[in-house]
């Protein structure tokens, strides 16, 4: 090979290595490119798990200064989200305050959840509208036995909005809930049906809430709850001058011992007494995309 091919070869090669050597550089700025895009959520490959890695970003990066919310229509949402999420059962415990024992929760039973749905739906039921017959079709005889016309009955679409406003996802397992009420799910007609109610028993649970404030840190909110508990005697019930207890929070710790049906009836937490009882923190993810707050975590701070 004479020198003047050996100086074109040379040449040929530095060509080729320089190429290379922008084509590297023109893939990882692009690589980094997409990487920014995706660490800033303008580019999201799987929708699915988006939403949680989103919440997870956002609590992870919190600034632990919070500040107080005093915008009138976010206090009255997460005020609305703490109610839903202490909905009551017919004369039975509450559903979260069962898991209070805890004294934090991070996680919740899809069927817990569903269930606390449907009882915050209360005011939503309608009279059951669906012919026995079809009734018989989607839920078998044993179940048809028990819904009877007093019962109420709620549309599948209004449980799946409630369900994603509060939790920020769809339900996957459309349960029949046991309990009281029990709550069993037509999927041929799309409706849940409220088939039970429940026998009155000697006492019943009575909760006080007092909601203190409302704080605001990034995209998490906060509502911190000071919460007592009292029994209160059946209303039909002749023994007025039966003793009973408030309590400091869903504990045995008593707030004020021996006192009347009528005492339970008239008290409540207040500015001024708030800080003797139990004191939770309700913490919620703020959803730009939706401008929604979805609920996180609850846990007991005293």
């Amino acid at each position: 090979m004479t020198k003047e091919n050996i100086k074109k070869n040379n040449k040929k090669n530095k060509g080729l290595i320089i190429t290379n050597i922008i084509l590297v550089i023109i893939i990882l700025v692009v690589a980094l490119l997409i990487y920014i895009a995706i660490d800033e959520d303008i580019i999201i490959f799987n929708k699915d798990n988006y939403e949680k890695v989103n919440i997870n970003k956002v609590v992870n990066n919190n600034t632990n200064k919070e500040k107080t919310i005093t915008d009138s229509n976010t206090i009255l949402e997460l005020k609305n989200k703490v109610n839903y999420l202490n909905a009551t059962k017919i004369y039975l415990d509450h559903i979260i305050p069962n898991l209070y024992k805890e004294e934090k929760i991070t996680y919740i039973r899809e069927e817990d959840k569903l269930n606390i749905v449907l009882e915050s739906l209360k005011n939503d039921y309608t009279d059951i509208t669906i012919p026995q017959s079809e009734i018989e079709k989607s839920l078998g005889l044993y179940y048809v036995d028990s819904i009877i016309k007093d019962n109420k009955q709620i549309s599948i679409d209004k449980v799946k909005e409630r369900y994603n406003e509060l939790f920020g996802s769809n339900i996957n397992n459309f349960y029949n809930i046991e309990g009281c009420p029990t709550f069993l799910y037509d999927s041929i007609n799309n409706l849940y049906y409220e088939v039970s109610k429940c026998t009155k028993g000697e006492t019943i649970n009575k909760e006080y809430r007092y909601d203190i404030k409302y704080t605001m840190d990034n995209n998490l909110a906060y509502v911190y709850v000071s919460i007592g508990t009292a029994f209160e005697s059946d209303i039909n019930n002749n023994d007025i001058d039966k003793k009973l207890n408030i309590y400091k929070g869903y504990t045995k710790a008593i707030y004020k011992e021996e006192v009347t049906i009528d005492d339970v009836k008239n008290f409540k937490i207040d500015k001024d007494n708030y800080k003797e009882f139990d004191i939770y923190k309700y913490k919620f993810f703020k959803d730009t995309s939706s401008n929604n707050y979805y609920f996180i975590s609850v846990e007991k701070i005293k």
